[in-house]
């Protein structure tokens, strides 16, 4: 009957120890570990008896699709329905229903995250909600070898948990939702540029420290040196620990307020709808008293009920707000594009008013620029490609090259950081701006070099106008040759930063649409790292609108 199974112990809802509901309640009775089919099957007459049957396929995530697959198929005695679970993350079947094409009859989603998106994506074809059957909160799953770290020295924010100099990574977002929901709720916490970069270090980080569930469980153990903690539901530690009692993982929830997951019966829109019947039925089958009792098993939290019996954490944990899709999309977009190795090529404006002073303590624009350099090719992973140029109309052609081209960043991170060193040389030849040259310049470049393993962009710091008599490019002349350079299969996008009110921001806005890139405004100097790494985070995939 093509009926569900799983491998994972720890996605598959093993359940820990018998429960049941008693007042609301999760109450253990300690009669040790009993399938679903035993406490509810009983025995039943086979489908095989009815004339026909309706079959229904239902969709759910790995940790709680076994205990669906065990409670329907134990409704389904003398019903002629067959519900064939099967499991599936709700990225995919986000990605499945966004897409146009046909859904499952049921799907149990496991966060309004992804429910929200398609709903947007779907408008009155989205699909229509049923009941929340479970919740599980999402926090910090630390293995028993790791306690003695400094993770209790209070309950910080998700933004300072994943910073923390501790051996913290995560699952992949669009494997985890507990891992999107984490960043997400990171995301949300930036107030300040020091939030930001805080947020981008450690994104950086965890693009490239991402491990399988499977190893992340062994190492935790086995007490290894490799032993990582790691974003994770209250689900999957309780049944991480029903497994391993002598070595169980604790729980450190931020402060801010834990992420939730929240499995809701969802049943997308189709052709044919789902019968009376069969709707009902499992509606009944999921909210019913033995239900909550299955559930509370498999370690999830169930309406009017305290934790799962064995939950390190706390009966009344702080829960946060689901972040918004807008939030979701941006924090995916980050993970992805900082996932990927970059290659880009940024180009400064080297004209005289870059070494006026911006601050009280006298520094200039070009200086500011130097930390932040400085800060990118110390954070940057090696395994990407960077170059820069200057361009200004006092230096020969209107450019020079900061670096031997764009090179692996180990090949000229040397020129690079000589070249930072030595910028106020040229900004001090006092030249004027030879903004549209210099930007086609560089786009060119990159274009005809395009690789495709990389995200490719253009970063142009500019603080003022395009200021250049003897040059060859108009603005008209110039967006025509980026619109007719630009590649949707090989995109190459500008990234245009305004370093003061001087400049002219309707022609940097229209520069960076013409390839579906970002426009930033500095009005602080103190804004400028922040700017850029926002830049940076986003250089792929331009945030929507608002």
């Amino acid at each position: 009957m093509g009926r569900h199974s799983s491998s994972s112990a720890m996605s598959s809802g093993r359940w820990p120890k018998r429960v049941a509901i008693a007042g609301g309640t999760c109450v253990a009775l300690g009669l040790g570990v009993v399938g679903a089919s035993s406490v509810l099957k009983g025995n039943e007459p086979a489908i095989a008896t009815c004339a026909s049957s309706t079959t229904v396929r239902v969709a759910a995530p790995a940790a709680i699709a076994t205990t669906v697959d065990d409670l329907t198929r134990s409704a389904e005695a003398g019903s002629c329905i067959d519900y064939q679970v099967s499991t599936v993350s709700s990225y995919d079947q986000d990605q499945q229903l966004t897409s146009g094409a046909p859904g499952p009859d049921v799907w149990i989603s496991d966060s309004s995250l992804w429910t929200q998106d398609v709903s947007t994506a779907l408008g009155s074809s989205a699909p229509s909600p049923g009941p929340t059957i479970a919740t599980s909160p999402v926090v910090v799953a630390v293995p028993h070898s790791l306690k003695t770290q400094r993770w209790a020295t209070g309950t910080p924010t998700w933004s300072a948990l994943l910073a923390m100099d501790v051996p913290l990574t995560v699952l992949n977002p669009q494997a985890s939702t507990p891992t999107i929901m984490a960043l997400a709720d990171a995301n949300t916490q930036i107030r300040t540029d020091n939030d930001r970069t805080t947020y981008f270090l450690a994104m950086l980080r965890l693009t490239r420290s991402a491990l399988p569930r499977a190893e992340l469980m062994t190492h935790a153990a086995e007490g290894s040196r490799t032993a990582r903690a790691f974003v994770a539901s209250e689900q999957e530690i309780v049944a991480y620990n029903s497994d391993h009692e002598t070595a169980p993982l604790s729980a450190v929830a931020p402060a801010s307020g834990a992420a939730q997951l929240t499995y809701q019966v969802l049943y997308p829109h189709r052709s044919t709808p789902l019968p009376d019947k069969a709707r009902d039925l499992l509606e009944k089958t999921l909210t019913s008293s033995d239900a909550k009792s299955a559930f509370c098993q498999a370690g999830f939290r169930v309406p009017d009920s305290n934790p799962p019996a064995g939950s390190p954490v706390a009966a009344d944990v702080v829960l946060s707000k689901a972040p918004s899709d807008r939030i979701r999309t941006s924090t995916l977009t980050s993970w992805n594009d900082l996932g990927r190795d970059d290659r880009m090529l940024v180009a400064v404006d080297a004209s005289g008013s870059m070494g006026d002073p911006v601050d009280a303590n006298g520094t200039s624009r070009m200086s500011l620029f130097q930390g932040v350099a400085r800060l990118a090719l110390a954070a940057l992973p090696q395994t990407g490609q960077m170059g820069a140029l200057a361009f200004s109309t006092a230096l020969p052609g209107g450019y020079k090259w900061f670096s031997d081209g764009v090179r692996p960043l180990p090949v000229v991170k040397g020129q690079l950081l000589k070249a930072v060193g030595d910028a106020m040389s040229y900004v001090q030849q006092h030249g004027d701006t030879p903004l549209y040259d210099a930007t086609w310049a560089a786009y060119d470049y990159m274009t005809k070099s395009y690789d495709p393993k990389y995200v490719n962009a253009v970063v142009v710091l500019t603080d003022g106008k395009n200021d250049n008599p003897d040059g060859t490019l108009d603005l008209s002349t110039l967006l025509g040759r980026l619109k007719a350079a630009y590649n949707k299969d090989k995109p190459v996008k500008i990234v245009t930063i305004s370093l003061s009110r001087e400049t002219d921001p309707d022609a940097l806005k229209s520069i960076s649409a013409a390839t579906g890139g970002l426009f930033y405004q500095v009005d602080k100097p103190e804004q400028i790292t922040g700017v850029f790494i926002d830049a940076f985070l986003h250089r792929g995939t331009p945030l929507p609108a608002g």
